[in-house]
């Protein structure tokens, strides 16, 4: 087919939007997963669809000071300089081993007990020395170097149970932790949104399996399958199921195949990477035309152009995604992975970057590529040519959402379009680090 021909028919009115456009869309038209009742022990992850109190009381622990710190438990009347026996080791919640009069005088020779944070201090123990305040003189002997005042590195004995509370919000995770307190504290049910299927697809006549013995003979063009398998981790990594269906050939029956294979797999959303150039080729677009998709934009309105269309067939989300392993990183993280997490009911904390836009630094400007002003900007690659003098900017990162990053550290930077950049701060746009 035509290359003219085949991008008419795919998409006669083309759609490209920008980043903010595409997010809103993206974590919005999807159907969140619908919340199920688990115990704690059978949850099968996700994420909580209804807060939970966790409640946990501690009996009292009476008749013994504990160490505040780690060290040594001093005996009262020990000075400065003087050496004394190591009489053992308490761990933290430990109690030391020994005689009931644990600690000696100076007549029959000082002793004490190397003790962890946590640890009963020995009968008649009424300081801990800190261990750089002490220097170890022969097998199981130390001096003082530094005496602590009287009191110090101890916690008063407890007079009654205590109680802590920790508050988990709608769209945490649900993690082995998590779990654990709950079925602790006595909470037998939690409203959860479970995982859900996500089918995986690279879309390429070129690409080889990256564990192919195949090498690629003189002349010929293909290339290992470099997405594929940072893919499948990423997906299980927001506590999702990947479903791999394999290396696609870029025409559209077989993308369509696959289409309905994950249909009738019930996988719920599905990513497919590759096949979204403008070759003669590249026909991811006009499969999902042909299969009657519902087309909601076909591109990123960005420098260089952005291989992503959303589409839905049949109650199945779809996600084309350009085959560039750079370009596939990029899309992933910073657009189809918030798509996944918002249907899982994750908190927007850990995936609306709309909401930190800010200056990266006063005076830095974007990146100048030449090009229209109307354009969002995604720069790859280090920050160092912009970051001079160990200035800092804020950063958004998977796992931790904010944090404070140098010039140096790579990743991709997005910038608005360049009319909006000017601003009394300096350029707004938000640095990306992948994982």
């Amino acid at each position: 087919m035509a290359r003219e021909n085949h991008h008419s028919l795919a998409m006669p009115h083309p759609t490209r939007i920008d980043f903010l456009d595409a997010l809103r869309i993206l974590t919005t038209k999807g159907k969140t997963v619908a919340p199920k009742s688990f115990s704690p022990e059978e949850a099968p992850g996700g994420y909580l669809a209804e807060a939970v109190e966790i409640v946990q009381t501690f009996p009292s622990k009476t008749g013994a000071r504990r160490a505040a710190r780690n060290g040594y438990a001093l005996p009262p009347g020990i000075k400065e300089g003087e050496e004394a026996t190591v009489a053992g080791t308490v761990p933290p919640d430990g109690h030391p081993r020994g005689e009931p009069s644990s600690l000696s005088g100076k007549a029959q020779g000082w002793r004490v007990w190397r003790v962890d944070t946590g640890a009963f201090l020995p009968e008649g123990a009424d300081r801990v020395l800190r261990v750089s305040d002490g220097v170890i003189v022969g097998t199981d002997r130390i001096r003082v170097l530094k005496l602590p005042p009287e009191g110090s590195g101890t916690v008063k004995p407890l007079t009654g149970p205590s109680r802590r509370r920790a508050l988990f919000d709608a769209g945490t995770r649900l993690d082995a932790r998590l779990r654990s307190l709950a079925a602790a504290s006595g909470i037998s049910s939690l409203s959860v949104r479970p995982p859900f299927s996500v089918g995986f697809g690279t879309v390429g006549d070129e690409l080889v399996d990256l564990a192919s013995p195949v090498e690629p003979g003189p002349g010929e063009e293909h290339r290992r399958d470099v997405t594929g398998p940072w893919l499948e981790e990423s997906i299980a990594r927001l506590a999702l199921v990947p479903v791999s269906l394999g290396i696609l050939p870029d025409s559209v029956d077989p993308i369509r195949d696959a289409i309905l294979r994950a249909r009738d797999r019930r996988i719920a959303a599905l990513l497919l990477l590759g096949g979204m150039g403008d070759g003669t080729t590249d026909r991811t677009l006009e499969a999902l035309v042909r299969f009657g998709a519902t087309l909601y934009f076909e591109g990123l309105n960005f420098e260089g152009g952005a291989g992503l269309a959303f589409a839905r067939v049949e109650g199945l989300d779809i996600l084309a995604i350009g085959g560039s392993p750079l370009e596939a990183a990029m899309v992933f993280d910073v657009l189809a992975r918030p798509a996944l997490l918002a249907r899982l009911g994750a908190s927007r904390a850990l995936w609306d970057w709309s909401r930190i836009l800010w200056p990266l630094a006063p005076g830095i400007e974007a990146p100048r590529t030449g090009s229209s002003d109307l354009a969002w900007v995604v720069w790859p690659g280090a920050l160092s040519p912009s970051l001079r003098g160990g200035q800092e900017v804020r950063a958004w990162e998977a796992e931790r959402f904010c944090f404070s990053i140098t010039g140096g550290q790579e990743g991709w930077a997005i910038f608005p379009p360049t009319a909006s950049l000017r601003t009394s701060r300096g350029s707004e746009g938000v640095f990306y680090q992948p994982m």
